[in-house]
């Protein structure tokens, strides 16, 4: 027989999941949110989505509880990614509680501003300039905001168990964010690329360079390399 104080590898999972949720709504919701179910599915190619009322309290069967489902790729990036894709399942449940929620898939402004408030910037380009409403948005993190604070101030990050497959396979997908710092020491997240002048000290925000980025530039230079040798050889590539 088991011994029931120690935890399972599903108790430490799922417990990380709803400390997190628990954390994030101290640090950055004024309202009351319900508790929610936090699970993972695989069928479908969103980082995350939300769905109300989704489980029964069997001992109480007029409680309903809603659910923010992550897909398992999402666990395997960077643990900010993943931290963003609960926080804005939790501003999808506000706005379930609260407000006025678009068409199934649609973000519509409230959704918007919501994000806005607890730090996070939605639009269609992964920048604050963007259009900020939609079916499929991209998240942009400002320095300093509450969110970045909250997420930089969590003493434990860092989720134990990723999926193996997905998470190595796609883990370096160019929807993941990228950190960036200026030269004053400022960090913010986004998507890859961008470019953002830091407020404080008017210089240009560096990409953080990861193995993905490593190895594009090493094939880059290897390409470039072998172009040079075929045209002194009088060779053309077909590519």
């Amino acid at each position: 027989m088991e011994n029931p104080a120690i935890m399972t590898i599903t108790d430490s999972h799922h417990n990380k999941l709803d400390e997190l949720f628990h954390y994030y709504r101290k640090m950055l919701f004024d309202v009351e949110l319900s508790d929610c179910m936090i699970t993972l599915g695989t069928d479908h190619e969103e980082s995350n989505f939300f769905k109300p009322k989704a489980w029964l309290d069997k001992s109480d069967k007029l409680s309903l509880i809603s659910n923010i489902i992550l897909n398992p790729v999402i666990i395997g990036r960077k643990s900010i990614n993943w931290h963003i894709a609960i926080v804005l399942g939790m501003v999808h449940l506000k706005q379930y509680l609260y407000g006025n929620p678009g068409r199934r898939g649609y973000h519509n402004l409230e959704y918007a501003k919501m994000t806005e408030k607890v730090g996070i910037i939605m639009s269609d380009i992964g920048m604050s300039v963007g259009k900020k409403t939609g079916e499929k948005l991209l998240s942009y993190i400002p320095a300093n905001s509450p969110f970045e604070k909250a997420y930089r101030n969590h003493p434990d990050k860092y989720i134990r168990y990723v999926s193996f497959y997905l998470g190595e396979a796609k883990s370096s997908s160019n929807k993941s964010q990228k950190k960036y710092t200026c030269p004053c020491g400022i960090n913010m997240w986004g998507k890859r690329r961008i470019r953002v002048t830091c407020d404080e000290c008017n210089k240009k925000f560096v990409e953080e360079k990861d193995e993905h980025d490593i190895q594009m530039i090493r094939n880059e230079k290897r390409n470039f390399g072998s172009k040079n040798q075929n045209h002194k050889e009088g060779k053309t590539m077909i590519v």
